[in-house]
């Protein structure tokens, strides 16, 4: 093994031949060295890579690999940034898309969906149905199938006729005109009292305040008889014959 002398040179034989050694490497690689000599192997030498980044490197080091770090962060950086635009150009391209995929599902059922930004599926916009009712909705209510809730009621609604029938099989009477499923309506319950009430209420068993009082004081006694009952069966002994 060769050891430098006391002023850190190999012998001048040694180092020409390192020199062109080293020239030699360089140049595969597309690499350029610009110096005059070689010192040691720990000494920096100019060298320009093939991207024409000029740097200071030493032979320890490029015979280790370690190459134009300039070029190796933009080998690796690059992707990433690209991989970051791409993203954000499909997330602009998917955001437009679904945007035209909402607006041709609209159109497709005679509604007008309005201008606006899409951000994501429940992202508010307004549309009109072709009743011209305009209304807010997002793309995953229309998925989940919600459309024009004026519509839906105007569609579904009873007659007042179908609603004082429905009454009447139940003992009570309508009075007045019935509004809607979410109105409230007059009507005389069975028990004689005026009483206000909503058809979903009603179907569900609810009646007046005071057909109320009566079912609850009812179901009451029922529990008492009940209780009763339980005692006797549980204290045999005290039941007189």
């Amino acid at each position: 093994m060769r050891m430098p002398n006391m002023n850190g040179k190999y012998g001048e034989s040694f180092r020409k031949n390192k020199f062109i050694e080293i020239q030699q490497f360089l140049a595969e690689i597309g690499y350029k060295l610009h110096e005059t000599e070689y010192v040691n192997n720990r000494t920096p030498m100019s060298v320009e890579c093939n991207n024409n980044h000029i740097y200071p490197a030493t032979w320890d080091n490029l015979r280790q690999g370690k190459l134009c770090r300039e070029c190796y962060l933009t080998k690796v950086q690059t992707p990433v940034v690209i991989r970051k635009q791409e993203k954000q150009t499909r997330k602009k391209m998917s955001q437009e898309q679904k945007y035209e995929v909402f607006e041709t599902a609209v159109e497709a059922e005679g509604y007008v969906l309005h201008p606006g930004e899409y951000v994501n599926n429940q992202t508010k916009f307004d549309v009109t149905c072709p009743e011209d009712h305009t209304y807010p909705t997002t793309w995953n209510r229309w998925q989940s199938g919600q459309r024009c809730r004026e519509c839906f009621e105007k569609r579904v609604r009873k007659s007042t006729e179908d609603i004082a029938a429905e009454l009447a099989a139940e003992g009570c009477e309508l009075i007045g005109e019935y509004n809607g499923s979410n109105k409230r309506f007059k009507y005389k319950c069975v028990c004689g009292t005026l009483a206000y009430g909503r058809i979903k209420d009603f179907r569900n068993g609810v009646r007046c305040k005071f057909c109320a009082g009566e079912k609850t004081r009812e179901t009451n006694r029922l529990k008492r008889l009940e209780k009763l009952k339980q005692y006797d069966l549980e204290h045999p002994e005290e039941v007189q014959v």
